[in-house]
């Protein structure tokens, strides 16, 4: 089950698009000669646009402006539910996927907004809580894309050992990014400081980049062939988050948000690099004891 604990209006504000229809439009609002002289300090005339309606004005300002990329989640699958968390009025930027039932956790999917070809976005999900195997999948490649917690083997307990690692497709291999660190998250502890995961999708070079709590990761080259010139979507991949039984009371929230793309991760994504070169180079590093793939691999995060 999910539920939308935070949204927002999907248009813009009255004010924001009063002030841009209003320097659009205000040479046609000129005082007529006929009117009278205008004079020092005089009360200047209200824009006749403020009497609209807000529906109305948002009608209008579609046509002559579009907004930038903003993520939001579009919808929610479960088993083959489909709930819609956003709708032509506001866009949900926080969900609450604590409630679900254990059963159904390997088929559940948050869906953030596409992207398209052409152009370069920056996303930001924040985690009040995750796991091994919490994570980020980019659809639409042709093969998998993941961007995934996991443990580097020292699973005798659960606070050493964190890392984060690339899983590819199709393989089955799990790749860990050294430069994100050991131990810069923390394994369900739903009292630390959430966990953000970053990525930043170049869709007119075909890569994407991924970042953690701040630090950068590899910038990573789309698998081969023109699948992503389709669009691609950011999605929470199946059983990617904690259920309510190991919150210890806590709240499994997820929130999204688009901010101007960090100075660090603009850098990292200067160096695209196929998986193989990356390998090559050390960014990318095979690592046989990830503990995901040992509790199941495939099975227990797909």
């Amino acid at each position: 089950m999910a539920t939308v604990v935070r949204s927002e209006p999907r248009g813009l504000s009255k004010p924001a698009i009063y002030t841009f229809l209003g320097l659009a439009t205000l040479p046609r609002f000129r005082g007529r000669a006929r009117d009278g002289p205008r004079t020092r300090g005089a009360r200047r005339a209200a824009n006749p646009l403020r009497l609209l309606p807000r529906e109305i004005v948002q009608h209008i300002a579609r046509f002559a402006y579009r907004a930038g990329y903003r993520a939001y989640w579009v919808e929610f699958h479960n088993h083959g539910r489909l709930v819609q968390l956003s709708n032509d009025e506001e866009v949900a930027v926080a969900i609450d996927l604590t409630e679900r039932d254990p059963s159904e956790g390997a088929d559940c999917k948050a869906f953030l907004s596409p992207m398209v070809l052409g152009k370069t976005y920056y996303v930001e999900v924040s985690l009040t809580c995750s796991w091994w195997g919490t994570g980020l999948e980019l659809l639409g490649l042709g093969h998998k894309f993941r961007f995934v917690l996991n443990n580097n083997g020292d699973f005798n307990t659960d606070e050493t050992g964190q890392i984060a690692c690339f899983w590819p497709g199709p393989a089955h291999v799990m790749l860990s990014m050294p430069s994100l660190g050991v131990d810069t998250w923390e394994y369900c502890e739903v009292t630390a400081p959430p966990v953000t995961m970053s990525v930043l999708v170049d869709m007119v070079r075909g890569c994407a980049t991924f970042g953690l709590n701040g630090l950068a990761g590899p910038c990573v080259r789309f698998p081969p062939g023109g699948a992503w010139r389709d669009g691609v979507q950011i999605v929470t991949p199946p059983g990617c988050l904690p259920i309510a039984s190991v919150l210890d009371g806590g709240r499994s929230i997820v929130s999204c948000a688009t901010p101007p793309t960090p100075p660090w991760m603009l850098a990292a994504a200067s160096h695209p690099r196929t998986v193989s070169e990356h390998l090559a180079a050390g960014s990318l590093r095979t690592e046989a004891n990830a503990l995901v793939t040992q509790i199941g691999g495939e099975s227990w995060v797909n």
